[in-house]
């Protein structure tokens, strides 16, 4: 599992280059991500592995934000170095953690809906795909049966009339599924999107 960095604000462009994808476990943050993790605070120069000698000496406080013993992110408060994280700080803190990982379920589950509304919409347009290749070919079906037990008894012109009926549902069926084709697109967006 990796942390990306979403978002910051006046972060030092190296910062925010090495700290673009952070893996679980390595440097502050990463550490940090371990659901079991309380908040974590300290300066740059005492926790992090990756060193910033340009950087200002700050503090730093990380909350993780979880759900159901699930990491959905970090969230990273810097702070005077020397500063202390007083109670009343790390309670206002903890409630913010707190309100970040119900917005982060909450953005999780609407996607996940909206991702199962996308599959029943595929779903509902696969069993009218399948409905309408189907009927032509049971049509086509049932006229070669037809034609074959047909055929001895008719004369030239009527089974031509029969083996023209035959061609035209084939035709049907080809537009029907070249029709899918050119649908290719809209499943691919709706399933993407």
């Amino acid at each position: 599992d990796v942390l990306r960095l979403v978002y910051h604000r006046r972060l030092d462009p190296a910062v925010v280059e090495r700290c673009a994808r952070v893996p679980f476990g390595e440097c502050f943050c990463g550490r940090a991500a371990d659901p079991r993790t309380a908040t974590l605070h300290g300066t740059p120069r005492d926790e992090h592995s990756a060193r910033f000698d340009h950087v200002d000496d700050r503090g730093h406080v990380l909350l993780p934000l979880t759900e159901h013993e699930e990491t959905l992110g970090v969230l990273a408060f810097f702070f005077p170095s020397g500063q202390a994280l007083d109670p009343e700080r790390s309670q206002f803190l903890d409630a913010v953690a707190r309100l970040g990982s119900e917005a982060l379920n909450r953005i999780q589950l609407r996607s996940k809906l909206l991702q199962a509304d996308r599959m029943a919409t595929v779903g509902i347009l696969a069993a009218s795909v399948a409905h309408e290749v189907r009927n032509p070919l049971t049509y086509v079906l049932f006229n070669v049966e037809t034609l074959e037990a047909e055929l001895a008894k008719l004369d030239g012109e009527s089974a031509r009339e029969e083996i023209r009926d035959i061609i035209n549902e084939i035709i049907s069926l080809k537009n029907v599924v070249l029709s899918i084709s050119e649908q290719e697109e809209l499943l691919d967006d709706i399933c993407n999107d």
